[in-house]
C-alpha cells in the first residue's frame, strides 16, 4: 500500500485572501488588535522558519540512498501543514488589513507573493512524491523543495526584519517620550 500525502490547499489560500472582507472606513485600532497582528506576524515568521527547515531536511534526505520514502513523509506533511497554516494566518491578516499599521500592510505585501510561491512549490513536491514514490531523487522534486526552502526562508527573514524594525521604532518613541524629545 502506497501512502499518499494530501494536496496543499493553494486554491483555498488564494480564495481566502481574495475574499477577505474589506472595511469601508478605517476603524480605530485597539492596542489588543495591534498586538494580535504583530503576534500573528511573529507566528508566520516561526512557521516559515519551520517550513524552511523541513524543506532543507528533505533535500538532505534525498541525498542519502539509505533513506526511503517513509523517512520523507513526515517532513513533507509538516511542510504542507506549515504552508497551509501560513495561508490561513495571512488570510486572517488580510481580512483586517484596513485596521493594520502601514508597516504591517507592507510586510504582508512583501510576504504574500513568496507565500504563494512556497505553496505552489510545496504542492509540486507533494504531487511528485505521490506519483513518483520510488524515484524521489528526481530534479523536479529537488527543485520544488529547493524553491520551497528559499521562499520560506525569505518569508522568515523578511518578517524578522520588519518585526525588528518596528521594535526599534517603538524603543525610539519610548526614549523620545522619556527624555522629553517629543516636543521639537
Amino acid at each position: 500500500m502506497t501512502k499518499r500525502i494530501g494536496s496543499i490547499t493553494t486554491a483555498a489560500i488564494a480564495w481566502a485572501i481574495a475574499s477577505a472582507p474589506c472595511a469601508a472606513a478605517k476603524p480605530a485600532v485597539s492596542i489588543t488588535a495591534a498586538h494580535e497582528a504583530r503576534e500573528t506576524l511573529g507566528e508566520l515568521k516561526g512557521l516559515a522558519s519551520k517550513a524552511a527547515g523541513n524543506a532543507y531536511q528533505l533535500e538532505i534526505y534525498i541525498r542519502d540512498a539509505r533513506l526511503g520514502r517513509d523517512s520523507q513523509m513526515f517532513p513533507l506533511v509538516s511542510l504542507k501543514e506549515d504552508v497551509n497554516k501560513m495561508g490561513k494566518d495571512m488570510a486572517s491578516l488580510e481580512a483586517r488589513r484596513d485596521s493594520l499599521d502601514p508597516w504591517e500592510q507592507q510586510a504582508i505585501d512583501k510576504v504574500l507573493p513568496l507565500l504563494r510561491e512556497a505553496a505552489a512549490n510545496a504542492e509540486r513536491a507533494t504531487v511528485y512524491f505521490n506519483e513518483n514514490g520510488t524515484h524521489l531523487w528526481g530534479p523536479e522534486y529537488r527543485s520544488s523543495l529547493d524553491k520551497a526552502y528559499r521562499d520560506s526562508d525569505q518569508i522568515a527573514n523578511t518578517l524578522k526584519n520588519y518585526l525588528k524594525f518596528e521594535k526599534a521604532h517603538e524603543q525610539e518613541e519610548h526614549l523620545e517620550a522619556t527624555i522629553g524629545g517629543g516636543a521639537k
